[in-house]
């Protein structure tokens, strides 16, 4: 991913879980510690699992 680190697996099992909740990717963001943009790309690349 770019300049950025990589999400851990941790890190993108939180923000499916904060999704399946109905949290926005903005509150999801600030609580896993990435950027909004991480949070809806992490849950484009799962979004079969929904």
């Amino acid at each position: 991913m770019g300049k950025e680190k990589d999400l851990i697996e941790s890190q993108k099992g939180a923000i499916l879980y904060g999704y399946q909740l109905g949290h926005l990717c903005r509150k999801i963001a600030e609580t896993v510690g990435c950027g909004p943009f991480a949070v809806s790309a992490c849950i484009r690349s799962n979004s079969s699992q929904f």
